[in-house]
């Protein structure tokens, strides 16, 4: 009840490959934000459902209170995530999504708007169910 609701709080950073990402770029076009942890068993359950939807859908995995870049890059190869990462080492960026738990998703609509939000486990067909009702094709 706490998250993120209406226009998207910033979010912005350097990626673990060095790329700089900023939320903001992804105006007009409806995108997912990924909040995860290395040492949550759910999240390890949800990536499969992930991995085809940031091969498509703009957005970001912010992984929370998992390490630093060392520790997450490590993670990433050995488990083949190829998604873009932010990596949040004391949780502030959740914080400022109200993100209580691990794995919460944001679906924003074109306007950069949260359309929907999912804690927990969430299946790729729910994920996109809610990216076509927030207007991605």
């Amino acid at each position: 009840r706490d998250a993120a609701r209406g226009h998207a709080p910033p979010l912005q950073g350097v990626l673990v490959d060095g790329r700089h990402f900023d939320l903001h770029e992804l105006q007009g076009k409806p995108g997912l934000v990924y909040f995860w942890a290395t040492w949550c068993p759910v999240c390890g359950a949800v990536k499969g459902n992930l991995d085809d939807l940031f091969a498509s859908v703009p957005g970001v995995a912010v992984a929370m209170r998992s390490g630093d870049t060392q520790a997450v890059s490590t993670y990433l190869a050995r488990e083949r995530i190829v998604w873009p990462v932010i990596i949040d080492p004391d949780g502030l960026m959740a914080r400022q999504w109200g993100v209580s738990g691990v794995p919460a998703v944001f679906v924003l609509d074109a306007r950069g708007q949260v359309a929907f939000v999912t804690r927990g486990y969430v299946t790729k067909a729910g994920l996109l169910v809610r990216l076509w009702l927030a207007g991605w094709r």
